[in-house]
């Protein structure tokens, strides 16, 4: 058995531990996961591969090739929460073996095993691994590209083992199809990013390496000019622009994406593409939507919090990773580096912010830690031997806050799971462990005890806690008992309050109610893109009396007074992580006039 298959079977075991144990246990956390879920399950329904609609109308937030998983898990695994989860976990896996791959090409297979283990085993990952939404699919993707890009661009000499570029790393015309046809795949899952960023990423790798290479010749004093470099710059790029094949990439993401594209243009309108490239691009690069905003240094933070519990070294791995690069040739340090400038620098430029935009650049962040602690094992670190200590200090400041602050905030919000504060004992105990191996100089041991901390604390997170705590959203439990009819009419709406959960849980749209009736008399709403109408809660309850309303205990009691005597509570539940109650409201009189007006999709 070979070193790198060997290591691939552990790699494979471990990250088949950390993403599939309890996938299904939890239930859909609201709002990104039912919503996703549920466009799937609309869209399976249907029979229809090219639409995405969630809750009867068109959903212009993502492309489809997260949905076509989907669809494919439900028709396997069928309607539920494991098989909504395990595209993404399926391609969680597939990155930690690509990174490996990477990282074996340009490091080394120690350097591979450990950056692969580093990534399955943080936070941000994690989260993207086990949950239904597209941020899994595009971390593959760029992965993917990224990766087709090493193994053609890189090589390692025969005789000294030198990591040196194929090409001065300008990709043959076979290399480019693969490299850019992966970024439609990124193109389907997330929209223009998918080429975009990666494209760059090697374009900035380019602009860098080969910098000094095509330097105008002509002396010191030429090179030292202001002058003649700003106006021999802007030629050197666009140099390096058109040796990156552009054609072939629009072409390449052309043949990929551009049907699918096409297709849904066409059936919606253009509506679609209206929504998604004007308000979900456009948009979100330039104003902050849904309040998602922060400051420059929001994505550093963002990656110190995804990134843990491996962004304890964050200090040594920028020290050793800035002394690493005064080298010359360092091509992985370099290509790992432009990684993660090129995608946080964009997306800081960018308005609107979350810490999942860049959870691709996880698999870069991986490789440069996985680099810097096999130096250090081997004692070839160019950074500081001490620095370990003080990462052990701030991984033991974590638990000890952990250890405070979490039996109060469980306290608080679910009293009777106060006991699932012992996760902070995991750092603890690491901390503790960390200190006697740095202490008896046991390296090795160093390492393995943060590999397997980290791998307790993402089980012991995801499997157990995430299910306790989600045992107290009560979604399913919400629209068990309602009577409701599979005949396309709409039998369950919302006043006030809508979570997607519901929508996914029920299998069947539900009703914005307002206070202003928009109902009209005209023809029933048959097509899924079109605008929606809306009514009364009183004029949707006297419909029929199988109809029911989903609102707060709050709104209740203002509504009540508005309703016939003959609409009461038929179900009460706590709303999950908000100090208020939901209701189910409906006619208690069975013999009340069954006059259906009828609401369709």
């Amino acid at each position: 058995m070979t070193t790198v298959f060997r290591h691939l079977c552990l790699v494979t075991s471990f990250s088949v531990l950390l993403l599939f144990t309890n996938l299904g246990g939890p239930r859909l956390w609201d709002r990104d996961e039912p919503r996703n879920a549920g466009c799937a399950q609309e869209m399976l329904q249907r029979g229809d591969w090219i639409v995405p609609t969630f809750n009867g109308e068109l959903r212009t937030h993502k492309p489809a090739l997260l949905y076509w998983l989907t669809m494919a898990s439900y028709s396997v695994f069928g309607v539920n929460e494991f098989a909504a989860r395990f595209p993404s976990a399926v391609l969680g896996i597939g990155t930690v073996l690509l990174t490996y791959l990477m990282a074996a090409r340009l490091f080394s297979s120690g350097v591979a095993l450990l950056s692969s283990c580093i990534l399955v085993s943080t936070l941000m990952f994690t989260v993207a691994s086990r949950a239904a939404t597209p941020d899994s699919v595009l971390i593959f993707c760029v992965t993917l590209s990224l990766a087709f890009y090493v193994r053609f661009a890189f090589q390692r000499s025969v005789d000294d083992g030198a990591l040196a570029l194929v090409d001065g790393g300008v990709p043959s015309w076979r290399a480019a199809v693969l490299i850019y046809g992966s970024m439609g795949l990124g193109v389907l899952a997330k929209g223009p990013i998918g080429l975009v960023l990666p494209t760059a990423i090697i374009g900035m790798f380019l602009l860098v390496v080969r910098y000094g290479a095509l330097l105008p010749q002509g002396g010191d004093g030429a090179r030292r000019s202001w002058l003649r470099w700003a106006s021999w710059l802007p030629g050197y790029f666009l140099r390096t622009c058109w040796q990156m094949r552009p054609i072939t990439a629009i072409v390449a993401c052309l043949i990929v994406a551009g049907p699918w594209y096409y297709l849904v243009g066409v059936r919606t309108d253009g509506m679609w593409l209206r929504g998604f490239f004007l308000e979900h691009n456009v948009g979100r690069a330039a104003q902050a939507m849904e309040g998602h905003q922060g400051p420059f240094f929001y994505y550093p933070a963002a990656m110190l919090a995804g990134f843990f519990p491996w962004s304890i070294f964050a200090i040594p791995v920028l020290v050793e990773t800035a002394r690493r690069l005064r080298r010359p040739a360092a091509y992985e340090h370099v290509f790992a580096i432009c990684w993660v400038v090129v995608w946080v620098g964009l997306f800081t430029c960018a308005r609107t912010k979350l810490p999942s935009y860049i959870t691709p650049i996880y698999p870069g962040l991986a490789m440069l830690v996985g680099s810097y602690l096999v130096a250090w094992t081997r004692k070839e670190s160019l950074s500081a031997a001490w620095w370990p200590y003080w990462s052990m200090t701030a991984l033991a400041v974590v638990g000890v806050g952990c250890a405070v602050g979490l039996p109060i905030a469980l306290g608080i919000l679910f009293p009777d799971e106060r006991w699932l504060a012992i996760i902070s004992l995991i750092p603890l105990a690491v901390a503790a462990g960390g200190f006697w191996a740095l202490k008896t100089e046991r390296r090795q041991w160093f390492v393995g005890l943060n590999v397997g901390g980290a791998g307790v604390l993402m089980l012991f997170a995801f499997a157990v806690i995430a299910s306790r705590v989600s045992d107290h959203q009560w979604a399913d439990e919400l629209v068990i008992g309602l009577d409701v009819t599979a005949d396309g009419d709409i039998d369950v709406a919302c006043y006030r309050v809508l979570e997607p959960s519901w929508v996914f849980y029920l299998k069947e749209p539900i009703w914005q109610l307002a206070d202003d009736d928009h109902l009209s008399d005209g023809p029933p709403q048959d097509q899924f893109w079109s605008a929606r109408r809306s009514t009364t809660p009183e004029r949707f309850l006297s419909m029929d009396s199988r109809h029911y309303v989903i609102t707060t205990k709050t709104h209740w009691k203002t509504l009540r007074e508005r309703l016939p005597r003959n609409v009461a509570v038929l179900q009460t539940i706590p709303y999950f992580m908000h100090d208020d109650e939901l209701v189910v409201i409906g006619c208690v009189d069975s013999t009340a006039a069954r006059a259906k007006g009828h609401l369709r999709r």
